[in-house]
């Protein structure tokens, strides 16, 4: 039995400037601006753990979970 494959893609997630309710999340095809209880909902609750102590996250994440973040 062959192991599924799945793809995952590198995001970069920094914060709007001025705000801090809203996340710009960059990958290879481009940036999307998302509000940051979204972005906690799909990925979790410790993807803004880095946001707040850096200013930057850098994750990376199933498919899906670019398709649920990305769909408005």
């Amino acid at each position: 039995m062959q192991p599924v494959q799945t793809k995952t893609h590198k995001l970069t997630c920094r914060w709007v400037p001025g705000t801090l309710n809203r996340v710009v999340v960059e990958d290879e095809s481009g940036s999307y601006e998302v509000a940051l209880d979204r972005l906690e909902r799909q990925l979790g609750r410790t993807v803004s753990h880095d946001l707040y102590l850096k200013g930057r996250a850098d994750l990376e994440v199933m498919d899906d979970a670019v398709i649920n973040l990305t769909r408005r």
